[in-house]
């Protein structure tokens, strides 16, 4: 039981001095490199925490090679843009719509944004 508590104890010892490097290294700085942290290198999540929505305005010109959902005009859909992993353009996907073929995501003259809703 003592040599448990010992074991727990060093490696509690062992942190608490790594700690006390790390502050004594920050503080220990000269005050002109403490004020020239900068936001700037600061990310937000990716994707943002938003659910958007948009409307679908053009389901005309359904490839014949589409397997899967496809959009009705009019329609309100909840939606995710995302780059083109090749040519890196801006692309609509609806969630939980199905597609096996050519890919599961449309154009973005296809849809309007309609509302875009912070997730907390």
């Amino acid at each position: 039981m003592i040599h448990n508590f010992n074991k727990e104890f060093r490696i509690e010892a062992f942190i608490l001095s790594i700690l006390l490097t790390f502050l004594s290294n920050i503080f220990s700085a000269k005050p002109q490199i403490l004020l020239s942290l900068d936001m700037s290198k600061v990310k937000l999540p990716f994707p943002l925490p938003v659910q958007q929505y948009a409307r679908c305005v053009d389901a005309s010109c359904r490839p014949t090679d589409h397997i899967g959902d496809w959009p009705a005009a009019g329609q309100v859909y909840p939606i995710q843009m995302r780059r083109n992993a090749r040519t890196g353009e801006l692309q609509v996907h609806v969630l939980g719509f199905y597609a096996e073929q050519p890919y599961g995501a449309f154009a973005r003259h296809r849809f309007e944004p309609v509302a875009q809703v912070w997730l907390n």
